[in-house]
């Protein structure tokens, strides 16, 4: 009983001043008689009633010790569970903070994409997805480029990309971003257009490349490559070296013919790494950037070829296999566009570009970067960067002629008299004499050059 009176404390206060203790009464019995009798008198919500604990300085001690036991056994009642029980236990435990809305961008929901393939198929949230089987931008008649953007509702997202034989592509994507996302993403593409309205736009890869394929499936596009391309090459109608025509011999030296020969090219898929557009290619490389012109078509593929000269007599013996298709300074192969198509099960023939009045992608694409080396070699040329070649044709007989002209500063015109060089069985020749002022090192076109040439001359350039 004494120890409940120790831990309790009862106290009522009079609010009268303090009484006369005359009478002969105790001083203190009245008070207290007073006291108590005007404490039932007033209201309870005037009276003050004091029942907070007031412990000893051991019990304070003797509860403190109890609440560090508690912690101690929960503590280690937490280490001794799974780390994932553990995990959830906390989680409820302990609420995470609540994240900072993040303020909207300009953009942030805009997205545009590449590296795709036209049977390829994209699912948002396991729904049918907008239509990425083409290029996400291109440019109009005027050059004004113009896209095909798509929207995404803030939240997260997944995406799946499907496009056999490439690996299936599974992400995460945030609107706005957030560091858990997943899907790659090309910071480097340049969306100049998109930027000045949209600036948060972001490029998907959806990552359908050549160094993706599964390694026979790569080898077999490569197979079909090369035999579109031999076809390709034996299709071209022979020519003929009459004599004093100019070609190539073994050793890369220049020699005008003394005995008619006839030609045909050789188109041969590069096993060796090649580097064009900013990318390395080991025999195929996937096009660059978002600008993809040909994928509604096929999906876009670069192939470097090397071009080689095949001479018979006619008697149709050998007389060199694989002439060379320039000076060595000049010797590379050349990338050319290629459309591929998966037919469910295997690749279809993939399809060459080249637009006329080419005949062949390789022939011409050659002889122009031999050109464009004599050009800029100082020793070789009288021009500079200003006289430009906008014309290229196919010849018969295996050639092909440019025409150049001096460009005007102000105009951008080609102006002046023009220039005609042809390139034919891994040699240029002048056709008329502006151009040889222009490339005072190439020998004159024979007769039967010149008229070859002649065939497929333009009226005016530029």
């Amino acid at each position: 009983m004494n120890e409940q009176m120790d831990d309790f404390d009862l106290e009522v206060s009079s609010l009268d001043p303090a009484p006369d203790t005359a009478g002969g009464q105790d001083a203190d019995s009245v008070s207290f008689s007073r006291e108590l009798t005007h404490a039932q008198a007033v209201p309870s919500s005037t009276r003050h009633v004091n029942f907070a604990p007031h412990l000893t300085r051991s019990k304070r001690l003797q509860r403190a010790g109890s609440l560090i036991a508690i912690v101690a056994v929960l503590v280690t009642a937490l280490l001794l569970v799974p780390a994932g029980t553990r995990a959830s236990i906390l989680k409820a435990l302990i609420p995470p903070s609540p994240a900072p809305t993040a303020t909207p961008q300009a953009g942030d929901d805009t997205f545009l994409w590449e590296h795709s393939v036209p049977w390829g198929r994209l699912l948002i949230d396991g729904q049918p997805g907008p239509d990425v089987r083409g290029s996400a931008m291109y440019k109009n008649t005027q050059g004004f480029p113009l896209g095909a953007a798509f929207h995404l509702s803030r939240g997260h997202h997944t995406l799946e990309y499907r496009a056999a034989p490439f690996p299936t592509l599974r992400c995460v994507i945030s609107v706005p971003p957030a560091r858990a996302d997943t899907c790659p993403l090309d910071l480097k593409s340049d969306i100049t257009y998109f930027l000045l309205s949209a600036p948060q736009t972001r490029v998907l890869d959806l990552q359908a490349t050549v160094d993706r394929l599964p390694a026979a499936h790569a080898q077999a596009l490569i197979a079909a490559t090369q035999a579109a391309l031999t076809a390709l090459a034996s299709a071209r109608p022979q020519g003929t070296i009459a004599l004093g025509d100019h070609y190539l011999d073994g050793a890369g030296h220049l020699n005008q013919a003394i005995t008619p020969l006839s030609l045909q090219p050789t188109f041969q898929v590069a096993s060796s790494l090649e580097e064009y557009e900013g990318v390395a290619c080991v025999t195929l490389c996937t096009r660059t950037g978002i600008f993809e012109v040909y994928t509604s078509a096929g999906w876009a593929l670069l192939a470097p070829v090397y071009l080689t000269w095949r001479y018979t007599t006619p008697a149709g013996e050998l007389a060199l296999a694989d002439g060379p298709a320039g000076a060595l300074e000049a010797r590379r192969s050349i990338a050319i566009s290629l459309l591929a198509r998966w037919s469910g099960a295997s690749w279809q023939t993939p399809t060459p570009v080249y637009a006329a009045p080419q005949a062949d992608p390789v022939i011409c694409p050659t002889g122009e970067h031999y050109r464009e080396v004599v050009q800029l070699t100082p020793s070789l040329s009288m021009v500079n960067q200003d006289f430009v070649w906008p014309y290229a044709a196919s010849t018969a007989e295996l050639g092909c002629l440019y025409a150049g002209g001096a460009m005007d500063p102000t105009t951008g015109t080609v102006s002046g008299p023009m220039a005609l060089v042809l390139y034919r069985a891994g040699a240029l020749t002048a056709v008329n004499e502006r151009a040889h002022q222009v490339f005072p090192s190439l020998p004159l076109a024979s007769a039967h050059e010149r008229a070859l040439a002649q065939a497929v001359t333009p009226t005016h350039i530029g």
